[in-house]
């Protein structure tokens, strides 16, 4: 009798996770119970390729699961303009790890990590200092698509010397800092700016050895159960 509840119980909750919760998301590859479609993506070198697939599969929208979140992925130029700038405030709401937000700050705070009401008011007022310093939308869009002319140059004169793999990671990080400190300062980085890139590149690895595992934890089913543990003592 205490199986047949137990199998019972499992299948509801398969049904409810996997099934029921996903009926008003767009179509995409099915998840694996715990890890989602995380298996997927490691049989892959490289996971565009993997996402190029889904795309021809179930369209240019779809979703995927990275353990038990689900993540919708928009892949088509028309449909980010439809959604993102013609209806950007329906999708201004960003996914923050709330968990990890308490845990590692105490809260949410700051422009990168707020969301609804917060982030929209400190959106605002940061789109009014902007244009209150002269910044007006022909600048800001002459300022992107200048540092995109440099940029693209610069992916072709790699292509050019006959590399087969180009990390776009500097190349893009440049280009933002570049805009950044053209507006802050009033001049750009060129691709000689050593100490920037060079700061860039320890960020950037920094980053990357404190969250990863960090964010698979994330993503496991039970993890917000650690939110009753005393995390936030450990030194």
């Amino acid at each position: 009798m205490i199986f047949y509840l137990l199998l019972l119980l499992i299948s509801y909750f398969l049904f409810q996770k996997y099934y029921w919760s996903r009926r008003n998301l767009p179509s995409g590859p099915f998840p694996l119970p715990i890890v989602g479609n995380i298996f997927d993506l490691l049989r892959e070198n490289r996971w565009e390729r993997k996402f190029s697939k889904w795309r021809s599969t179930y369209g240019s929208v779809y979703t995927y699961y990275l353990g038990d979140l689900p993540v919708v992925a928009v892949c088509d130029y028309d449909d980010m303009v439809k959604y993102f700038v013609k209806k950007g405030d329906l999708f201004a709401d960003r996914y923050i790890a709330d968990f990890s937000m308490n845990l590692l700050r105490g809260g949410e705070y700051g422009v990168i990590s707020t969301n609804g009401e917060v982030w929209r008011e400190q959106r605002r007022f940061a789109l009014k200092v902007l244009r209150d310093f002269g910044l007006g939308k022909n600048q800001m869009e002459e300022r992107i698509l200048a540092e995109l002319h440099y940029t693209l140059n610069v992916i072709n004169r790699k292509i050019e010397e006959g590399k087969e793999e180009i990390d776009l990671i500097p190349v893009t990080d440049m280009a933002v800092g570049s805009i950044i400190n053209a507006i802050m300062s009033g001049y750009r980085f060129t691709e000689g700016a050593l100490t920037k890139r060079a700061a860039a590149h320890l960020k950037s690895e920094f980053f990357t050895c404190r969250v990863k595992h960090f964010a698979t934890f994330l993503i496991l089913p039970g993890s917000k159960m650690a939110r009753f543990l005393p995390l936030d003592q450990v030194p």
